[in-house]
């Protein structure tokens, strides 16, 4: 029998999870081509999502850990700390970030516990917001785990 290589363990984070978000779409069908045992995936909610229209439970389901932080709406440097608690405390060896505010958060964990991180944008490309434009000017920072995609799996990194 031929050795199998070890588990990867990947934390997706994500503002929230709506059932019908384009981006939480995207993420369940990533999950669900996605070899569980191989590259074991968990998923790190930043908000809370609208009773009765998330994901979480189809998720959960699969044998995805979902996890909800219940962040306020405004910068929380305590969510950061938590971010990067959760990312350690559970053995994450990568991370994906999902939408701006996630990048940051995420983002920034990640490199405070020095794992790769996957930047993946969804249809926010043209976005100009203020989380959009801290997200771009931290990941230089990221050197060489800086990886971007434009929200499809086939993409090439950048």
């Amino acid at each position: 029998m031929a050795n199998q290589a070890p588990a990867i363990r990947v934390a997706h984070i994500i503002k929230n999870l709506p059932f019908h978000g384009g981006t939480t779409q995207y993420l369940h069908s990533l999950l669900s081509a996605l070899d569980l045992a191989q590259f074991p995936s968990e998923i790190i909610v930043l908000e809370s999502d609208t009773a009765g229209d998330s994901l979480a439970d189809v998720l959960r389901a699969r044998g995805v850990p979902v996890t909800y932080l219940d962040m306020p709406r405004s910068v929380d440097t305590a969510a950061l700390k938590q971010v990067a608690d959760l990312l350690r405390a559970h053995g994450v060896m990568i991370v994906q970030t999902h939408l701006a505010r996630s990048h940051i958060y995420g983002g920034l964990a990640a490199l405070w516990q020095r794992l790769p991180v996957i930047i993946t944008e969804h249809g926010i490309v043209r976005n100009r917001t203020l989380p959009v434009r801290v997200g771009q000017l931290l990941w230089p920072a990221g050197g060489r785990y800086r990886l971007q995609l434009q929200g499809n799996p086939a993409c090439r990194a950048a």
